[in-house]
């Protein structure tokens, strides 16, 4: 997957551990996909999850549970017969993530 554009979204917190999101526009997908970083023990970032961003703010403005605005499909890109990419593969995706503008520089700065 070639990565056209990747810009930081936000730092968020889950189990008391805080993840930042990169909003990422690959090529030959229609919808942006939203790549989820951590910092692993050894203080490295590492690329915990990828989703499909479906956000629609007439819809998710308030707890629709008819609409999920982000799908997770790290399982279908990463793992499986039918996956996009392999685990190779997967490293260099990030690789090409956090080399875009300062998506890098700004996960240092927000992640603990």
């Amino acid at each position: 997957m070639q990565v056209q554009k990747a810009h930081f979204r936000r730092i968020g917190l889950s189990d008391e551990k805080q993840y930042g999101e990169v909003e990422v526009t690959v090529e030959g997908r229609e919808q942006p996909l939203i790549a989820v970083f951590e910092r692993n023990g050894a203080d490295e970032l590492v690329l915990h999850s990828v989703s499909e961003n479906h956000e629609d703010f007439t819809l998710d403005w308030y707890e629709n549970p008819l609409h999920q605005a982000q799908q997770v499909v790290t399982e279908s890109l990463f793992a499986g017969p039918d996956a996009a990419l392999t685990e190779e593969n997967k490293q260099q995706f990030m690789q090409s993530i956090l080399s875009f503008e300062d998506v890098k520089h700004q996960l240092d700065i927000h992640l603990d």
